[in-house]
């Protein structure tokens, strides 16, 4: 018997975006079994598109609150793990997987089971890498330190042994915390070359530029507050999983955290506050 696959599709006012996601995912080469919006109490008319449009084709869970990306995320994948699925594909809600995304993913899958496995994420209109540079690799499965949960495949084993995204984080370094978590348990993680999502490109703060590379680039937020959970959850995330992680990724953290803070993008106050919440966290989750 076919194993069976859950989509989990956390949403914020995003309806056009999620259409389009829905669209792709109703359109792969490997059908999914059962599709999830958790929808975090979106005020454009989402929960009414999906019920109209997507009538027996999805399922809608309404928060009347939102519980943030990851909350929706461990939300979802909790409830599809309760109704018995063998897998589960978590995508953003605008992420837009290539038709034979899922097919791709699910072959790497099978060839080596017991691990994470995600796609090659593009961005849209550049069709540049997202996440990672590939210099030569052409095919196959890519090991790598840790994955995007936006187009993420986990196996029944995996979520058994490592459980849900942690709410807490409610949004950014939610992936890395759960592929470092994995990687304690044994599992890793590997980006399928050959399977390929869009997904726009965060927006950076570019100065300068040597050989078409930017001297300096640091995150752009839409708010403060979304600093402020970059910032708390890298602070948790490095301390709770310090020996996975190369020197490196602080410096590059610290450098991203002092820019922030000179540039006026967050105040310093609120980046100290971060660092506190971060450190506070480490300690509440152990």
């Amino acid at each position: 018997m076919r194993p069976t696959i859950a989509a989990v599709i956390p949403t914020l006012n995003r309806k056009a975006s999620l259409r389009q996601c829905l669209d792709a995912l109703l359109s792969q080469t490997r059908p999914v079994d059962e599709i999830l919006v958790v929808d975090n109490g979106s005020s454009d008319g989402t929960a009414d598109m999906v019920r109209q449009e997507y009538a027996g084709s999805v399922r809608l869970i309404e928060n009347l609150q939102n519980v943030g990306s990851t909350g929706g995320f461990s939300q979802g994948l909790g409830l599809c793990f309760e109704a018995g699925h063998d897998a589960f594909w978590l995508l953003d809600d605008d992420c837009l997987p290539q038709p034979e995304a899922l097919e791709r993913l699910c072959q790497a899958s099978e060839k080596k089971p017991g691990a994470l496995y995600g796609p090659r994420v593009l961005d849209p209109k550049s069709g540049e890498p997202v996440w990672y540079r590939w210099g030569n690799v052409t095919l196959g499965a890519v090991k790598v330190q840790s994955l995007a949960l936006g187009g993420m495949l986990l196996s029944r084993e995996v979520v058994q042994s490592v459980g849900y995204p942690l709410s807490d984080l409610w949004i950014y370094a939610d992936d890395v915390e759960y592929c470092m978590r994995s990687k304690a348990k044994g599992y890793a993680s590997f980006v399928v070359y050959d399977s390929v999502v869009m997904h726009p490109a965060p927006a950076f703060f570019r100065w300068g530029r040597i050989k078409g590379r930017s001297i300096l680039a640091f995150p752009k937020y839409r708010s403060p507050d979304r600093a402020y959970y970059d910032i708390r959850n890298w602070t948790y995330v490095l301390v709770r999983y310090w020996n996975l992680f190369s020197p490196a990724v602080l410096l590059g953290q610290l450098r991203n955290m002092i820019c922030l803070a000179l540039s006026g993008t967050v105040p310093l106050r609120l980046a100290l506050r971060a660092v506190r919440d971060g450190l506070n966290l480490q300690a509440s989750l152990k």
